[in-house]
């Protein structure tokens, strides 16, 4: 799953950061959405280099550091994509509406949705991808954060 690299593709407010391949692309060319300068920590937060991808990772949380580690080991994985962005608003707008949920904004922008993780695997039948959100217990608890998994 890529979305195209093209930023004319894309509302004009968010073509700057595509156009620095931040959520598109894949491999090493890759560049998270979010990154830890971009978000604000309570000191969890890291940047470690890729084995299997040589590049710099963002994480937001040392449990999503711990679910890196893991995944990256794995022998059926051949890309790992943190921070990766829903950049079909559109669609994301009228999902967060029907489940009473305010869409993310910066400003007056509405801003992507992003997964934690974006894992590629390879199978006999090709690339598989999945996404994963990764949340502690205490989070599910939370009805906001459980309406956000549903978008």
């Amino acid at each position: 799953m890529e979305w195209p690299v093209g930023p004319l593709r894309y509302p004009p407010y968010l073509r700057s950061r595509i156009a620095k391949h931040r959520g598109v692309g894949s491999g090493i060319d890759y560049r998270p959405w979010l990154t830890v300068k971009d978000v604000k920590s309570k000191g969890d937060s890291s940047v470690v280099r890729g084995i299997l991808v040589p590049r710099n990772y963002h994480f937001l949380s040392s449990i999503e550091l711990a679910y890196f580690f893991i995944r990256e080991r794995q022998q059926d994985v051949v890309d790992i994509r943190e921070q990766w962005p829903i950049l079909d608003i559109g669609a994301t707008e009228i999902i967060s509406s029907k489940y009473g949920l305010r869409h993310p904004n910066k400003g007056i922008y509405p801003e992507p949705f992003t997964v934690d993780f974006l894992i590629t695997r390879k199978s006999d039948s090709g690339l598989l991808y999945s996404a994963h959100s990764i949340k502690t217990i205490d989070d599910l608890d939370d009805p906001n954060v459980k309406r956000r998994l549903a978008v």
